[in-house]
């Protein structure tokens, strides 16, 4: 059997596939999916579907209902809407489209498969139905005998075929619609021979009374029978004169008759006096579910007077069982008094109408057990129906209903507001988002928010239905939802780091205030851009971002370093983590990016230090190394003189000064023993001469700091500089020196840093070895140590003062090592 074909029309993508699985489900053919009213009516027309459920409300300018109207213009194909909205200026609107079905959003599976399967049935009925009619009227006015059809409870004449006509002598406007009495029929009203005396008019001599009045002499025949539903006499005349040709005639109309009867869609049995069955229809044939013959040798066994609608049961030979709809009619066949049993198969009927009867079941228990408060309402104000969760929520009983009034439950603050849309409503108007307060039997105050409709008969108002949401609790969690999102967008702008959320696609969804403050952008800008924006000009690998961003959205967290890239062109490393995560109910990526720009400078710093160590360390090692060689040997030779003391003694005064020189050797590791250990930090140049000059015998000495207060990135020794460049000073600068004063110049290079004093300065060739481990006066070690700090950090030290004017030494510091008022310099 070929599946139905089904076009959906749904304009929800995620609903029209949901129905499209269903429909596949229960082993129907969906020829196509499609979301507007236009597209409908096109492959409607060019597809031809056996069915179309058609949701109302549709995307384009043409809604369900108009998209409707036009394909019925140029095909008979059944409709099914599908709505969320059940109000009755909608209802009235569909049922001007006849259509096979209405159902209701959210729906059950089997409530579709039931409405499906309903409109397919009365729409092939219907269908065969028509079919049967158009028979049924074809020979009706191609026979040569006067026919008119009469309703059998008004008497009323509802057609007339034309030979019938012509032999009154009247029009169809003029007879159709009249009594029969007087008319065409010499009977008062309540006499009638068939209806109400009990006659039986088989070929027999009547009067028929013509438009003029005359009365003519007929030969009628008059049955009784069903037709489209409804109770009917047919009567058929012919003048005596013609009866001959009347005869033929009848032979061929008979024969006719018996093809009409044979392919009707209903079954047809014709009953001898005996009750045995004489002829059988096709369909009677296939509702039994026995052959002709089998039918005629078992009497009629259903006991139905002639004209009563009765339903019958009727078991088959394979043990299933049809239901039908039985009438019995007198009538004459081949010559004889005969009763014609018309059987309609309404067993897919009572299937349907058995669903029908759960599905309002289901429908009442759904509005019985809804968690909304449902109210119908008469226009004035008092109660039709409430369900139980309106009674719960407001505290009633159903007795106690019966005396209050839609007024008695309103809050004041909300009746004034209340009232004018009530009026607006049974005015015709349907109103959604309806916000009001009502208030329980004992006083509580509810919030609720809905929508209200009104049922019109005649154009008068009838009744309001409306549906309610008690909402307090939903204001409650929104209020603490507000409350919580300023906290959280508190906390959120607080972090220092750069936090944005994103959608899958890499594009800004929100940025904290971190985020603004490390790159430069403002939060308009960046809303809504890709995070390319904030990558350096060719370092944007879309490739490889988005794959990155789809495996943080399965849940692989991301930790990747980029170049980040200021609204200013400044380019700074940076530390780039994405996670999965929701933003308010939505699943996004969260990234968080930190500047990384210290730590690198600082790992950066360590290394140098490390190999500034390692040096140190080698040299330190190897100068100890030397003398302790210089201490062994004349220790070894001191055996060879013990007897010679002048001897003795000076290689003791040798032994001393090695001795000495491993002492001064293992104080300056002292010195240089933290060199490194921690990562370099910001300091500032002015505090850590303070700190030098604290431990320092200044005598009469100024010093004269730098105006600028420049802050420098150094190892955190950076203080012993200073301590050694002005003890330096003090030793060697001679007993005038007054003044040593330190200033900074800025450059496209960096930052020069100059220490000055007007002492007698260093000659020529000293300026070559001051910075040598070991030259000087004094350990030897001071300014030697000095350079291997400022190295650390990429920081160099050269002296370029001119003898007798005063000792210069000249810092220089690089790129990013140096800042001002806290921000970093290029």
């Amino acid at each position: 059997m070929t599946p139905c074909r089904i076009l959906i029309v749904e304009d929800e993508r995620i609903v029209a596939d949901d129905i499209k699985d269903t429909l596949l489900s229960f082993g129907y053919d969906v020829i196509d999916i499609v979301k507007r009213g236009e597209d409908a009516v096109e492959r409607a027309r060019d597809l031809r579907p056996d069915l179309i459920l058609m949701d109302i409300h549709l995307a384009g300018t043409m809604n369900g209902i108009q998209a409707a109207e036009q394909i019925h213009r140029f095909a008979d194909i059944p409709v099914i809407y599908l709505t969320a909205f059940a109000d009755a200026k909608l209802l009235e609107s569909a049922k001007l489209t006849h259509p096979y079905g209405y159902i209701l959003k959210p729906y059950a599976e089997r409530e579709v498969e039931a409405a499906i399967e309903i409109a397919l049935y009365t729409h092939e009925i219907n269908r065969k139905l028509k079919e049967s009619e158009g028979r049924f009227r074809t020979l009706l006015y191609s026979m040569q005998l006067g026919i008119v059809v009469i309703d059998v409870n008004t008497h009323k004449i509802l057609d007339i075929n034309p030979k019938g006509l012509e032999m009154i002598g009247s029009t169809r406007d003029s007879i159709a619609g009249s009594l029969c009495h007087g008319l065409i029929c010499p009977a008062e009203p309540g006499r009638c021979p068939i209806t109400d005396l009990g006659q039986t008019i088989d070929d027999s001599a009547c009067i028929l009374i013509t438009a003029e009045g005359k009365q003519v002499g007929i030969q009628k025949s008059v049955i009784s029978t069903i037709l489209g539903g409804n109770q009917v006499l047919i009567e058929s005349f012919i003048n005596l004169p013609d009866r001959k040709r009347a005869e033929e005639a009848l032979k061929e109309s008979e024969q006719k008759c018996r093809n009409l009867i044979q392919l009707n869609t209903d079954a047809m049995l014709i009953l001898n006096k005996e009750n045995s069955i004489v002829f059988a229809n096709f369909a009677a044939e296939q509702l039994f579910g026995r052959s002709f013959k089998e039918l005629s040798e078992t009497p009629f066994g259903y006991d139905i007077r002639t004209g009563e609608l009765k339903e019958i049961k009727i078991p088959r030979l394979d043990g299933t069982v049809a239901f039908g709809e039985i009438r019995i009619s007198g009538i004459s066949w081949e010559n004889t008094p005969s009763r014609m049993v018309i059987i309609r198969d309404v067993t897919e009927r009572k299937v349907a109408e058995d669903a029908l009867r759960e599905s309002e079941a289901k429908f009442h228990d759904l509005l019985e057990n809804a968690d909304d408060l449902i109210q119908s309402v008469n226009p004035d104000g008092s109660f039709i129906y409430v369900n139980r969760t309106w009674c719960k929520t407001l505290g009633y009983t159903e007795e106690e209903i019966k005396n209050l009034t839609i007024f008695n439950i309103i809050h004041p603050d909300s009746q004034a507001h209340c009232m004018e849309l009530f009026k607006r409503v049974i005015n015709g108007e349907t109103i959604d988002n309806i916000q009001a307060k009502f208030i329980t039997k004992n006083g509580n105050v509810i919030e609720v928010e809905g929508n209200a409709n009104c049922r019109f008969v005649d154009g008068k108002p009838v009744a309001t239905r409306s549906i309610f949401r008690d909402i307090t609790e939903r204001r409650k969690m929104e209020q603490a939802i507000k409350d919580g999102e300023e906290s959280f967008r508190g906390l959120f702008n607080t972090v220092k780091e750069a936090i944005y959320v994103m959608d899958v696609d890499g594009r800004f969804r929100e940025v904290n205030q971190g985020a603004l403050d490390m790159f430069g952008h403002t939060r308009k800008f960046l809303i809504g851009k890709s995070c390319e924006v904030l990558h350096a000009a060719g370092t944007f690998d879309i490739g490889q971002i988005i794959n990155r961003l789809e495996r943080a959205f399965k849940r692989e967290p991301q930790n990747f370093e980029i170049t980040g890239c200021r609204s200013n062109g400044e380019l700074f490393p940076a530390e780039c983590r994405l996670y999965r995560g929701l933003y308010f109910g939505k699943d996004v990526i969260i990234g968080l990016v930190i500047d990384i720009t210290e730590s690198k400078r600082a790992e950066k710093a360590l290394r140098q230090a490390n190999k500034q160590l390692n040096l140190l360390s080698s040299i330190t090692r190897h100068d100890i190394l030397n003398q302790l060689m210089v201490l062994k040997g004349y220790l070894e030779m001191s055996h060879d003189v013990i007897n010679d003391p002048k001897t003795l003694i000076k290689f003791i005064k040798k032994e001393e000064t090695a001795a000495n020189a491993i002492e001064q050797q293992i104080i300056f590791t002292k010195n240089y023993q933290v060199l490194g250990v921690t990562a370099p930090v910001w300091q500032n140049v002015n505090e850590s001469i303070k700190v030098a000059l604290s431990g320092l015998p200044m005598r009469d000495v100024r010093v004269k700091v730098d105006p600028k207060d420049p802050e420098i990135f150094a190892d955190k020794l950076f203080n012993k500089v200073f301590y050694n460049l002005i003890d330096n000073a003090l030793r060697y600068g001679g007993a005038d020196m007054k003044m040593i004063r330190i200033s900074s110049e800025e450059s496209l290079t960096g930052l020069t840093i100059l220490f000055e004093d007007d002492g007698i300065g260093i000659s020529t060739d000293d300026k070559k070895r001051i910075f040598i481990r070991g030259f000087g006066k004094n350990t030897g070690l001071g300014l030697f140590l000095s350079r291997e700090i400022l190295a650390i950090t990429g920081i160099t030290i050269i002296e370029n003062g001119v003898p007798d004017k005063g000792a210069r030494f000249q810092i220089t510091v690089p790129k990013g090592m140096w800042r001002l008022a806290g921000r970093v310099y290029d």
